[in-house]
């Protein structure tokens, strides 16, 4: 992943530490026609159809089916009835759960296929309820370390032996959740609410140890289910904001934020979109927001920290751009030009990084003659950035410019101006680049200065006295210069030639 790209959104569509119920101890929940079918759709007959209140757990009915597999029950009380048949040569077949209320009439079609007839089911034999509980302990284990998938086939088994836990259909809907899969989580969690409504119209178990109650799970259940499409669109977020679609995913996760307002993570991963779509204030908001939701997230603290020094970066380097366009101008001479360039690169940065603009500011105006203005822009520069040498140097030559020559030689006899180069080695080359140009004036004065920087400097004294000796005014001082040449000078080309040029001084001074 390139280093521009925040890859740090938020995954998670529900948190399950909020999710993970204990398991309770589910308890038991006018007229019921009951239809005995084979898997073909014909009718069963003779089939033994019980009926059991869920208040009460007694059954009641052992009717048989008619000629059209019928089974008829009258004058039930309101509540809810778990209903099992059996007949010979098919599997029992069962229904939960019918609940009847008010004098309605309700059918209910049972299902027949072949097998053992003698089948224990889970609400017969303690075994087979607690391996399905074994199995729902395991599938939300299995969450937790999440792995959907696992928890999916686990929960699936335990449902195959007990269809009606309504914990277990509750889990199954969130590992729909977990693993995107939003037509079967809504089906499942309707289906759980059904189940739940039927539950928890019935007394609570005496001996109910669980801390979870079917209200409790109801209720969850209703908040998921009106969060549903809000966790689908911020899925699809996700998805784009994986893609590097960042507008899109920007557009997504405001559309989840209609309905979901006080979610931390939800904001956190609006402001990754919207800082990675080059949207840093709106990124910045965004990130508050969370914050004040989470306060306690670091998470939200580092991502803001991220989009803080992405938006300086992104400042900087438009700034560098304009810096760059301002040099390419310079560089062909179009010092009016560069100038604003320079200026509006200025305004982008914050102060401690503005020595790099100012300089070339400086001699941009050095260029067109404004001196107050490359003077003091070329200070402010130096005093931002002190330990730039090349500041300083660019200083003095704009001071050599301008005649100054007393100001420059000033900064080049400053060691902090002279960079990695000794200071006496500075003023030499620069005495020799003023002799070259024929400027004696300042030649000599860069010279004395070497001297005075280093008085075993031997070079300095020689192409000082052949200075003074050539411009025949100072024949006396010449010969001083080229006197202490010939005590401590190594060149042998030199020491020749300072030996010829004494003999000459001494016989001009007669």
């Amino acid at each position: 992943m390139d280093k521009n790209h925040l890859n740090l959104y938020r995954l998670s569509l529900v948190c399950l530490s909020l999710l993970l119920l204990a398991l309770p101890a589910l308890s038991a929940a006018n007229s019921l026609e009951i239809k005995c079918q084979d898997s073909a759709g014909n009718p069963v007959v003779a089939a033994t159809v019980q009926i059991q209140p869920l208040e009460t757990l007694k059954w009641k009915g052992d009717k048989k089916s008619d000629a059209k597999g019928i089974a008829l029950f009258n004058k039930l009380d309101d509540g809810a009835y778990r209903i099992l048949a059996r007949k010979e040569g098919f599997a029992p077949a069962f229904y939960e759960f019918a609940a009847m209320k008010g004098g309605s009439s309700q059918s209910v079609t049972l299902k027949f296929e072949p097998g053992d007839t003698q089948k224990k089911l889970y609400f017969e034999d303690p075994a087979l309820g607690q391996k399905a509980s074994d199995l729902l302990n395991d599938a939300i284990a299995q969450l937790r370390s999440n792995k959907p998938p696992d928890a999916e086939k686990q929960l699936k088994a335990a449902l195959d032996i007990n269809p009606s836990n309504a914990l277990a259909q509750f889990y199954l809907a969130i590992t729909y959740i977990q693993e995107e899969k939003w037509d079967l989580a809504e089906a499942t969690l309707q289906s759980t609410s059904r189940l739940i409504g039927i539950l928890s119209s019935l007394p609570k178990p005496k001996d109910a140890a669980q801390p979870a109650t079917y209200d409790e799970i109801g209720a969850k259940t209703k908040e998921i289910l009106a969060q549903l499409p809000s966790m689908k669109i911020r899925s699809e977020g996700n998805k784009l904001l994986s893609e590097r679609k960042f507008d899109l995913a920007t557009q997504k996760y405001v559309e989840a934020l209609k309905t979901q307002t006080n979610d931390p993570d939800l904001y956190y991963n609006l402001s990754v979109a919207q800082a990675n779509g080059r949207h840093f204030d709106e990124a910045m908001q965004s990130i508050d927001k969370a914050i004040q939701l989470k306060s306690t997230e670091n998470a939200y603290a580092d991502l803001k920290k991220k989009i803080e020094a992405f938006k300086e970066n992104e400042i900087l380097n438009k700034a560098q751009g304009l810096l760059d366009e301002g040099n390419n101008l310079a560089q062909t001479k179009d010092y009016a030009g560069a100038l604003p360039k320079y200026e509006e690169a200025l305004k982008m940065v914050p102060a401690n990084k503005q020595a790099v603009i100012l300089i070339q500011i400086a001699k941009a105006h050095a260029q067109l003659n404004h001196y107050d203005q490359a003077l003091g822009t070329f200070k402010k520069a130096i005093e931002l950035a002190p330990e730039i040498a090349s500041y300083k140097t660019a200083l003095a030559q704009f001071y050599m410019k301008e005649k100054k020559y007393d100001e420059a030689l000033n900064i080049y006899a400053d060691a902090s101006a002279a960079g990695n180069q000794p200071v006496d080695q500075v003023l030499f080359k620069l005495g020799q680049a003023q002799s070259n140009q024929d400027n004696a004036e300042v030649a000599q004065l860069a010279f004395e200065r070497a001297i005075k920087a280093n008085p075993q400097n031997a070079e300095a004294y020689y192409e000082l006295g052949m200075l003074l000796y050539q411009g025949k005014k100072a024949d006396k001082q010449a010969t001083e210069m080229i006197t202490k040449y010939l005590e401590i000078g190594k060149d042998p080309a030199h020491i020749d030639n300072a030996k010829t040029v004494l003999v000459v001084l001494k016989r001009r001074m007669k």
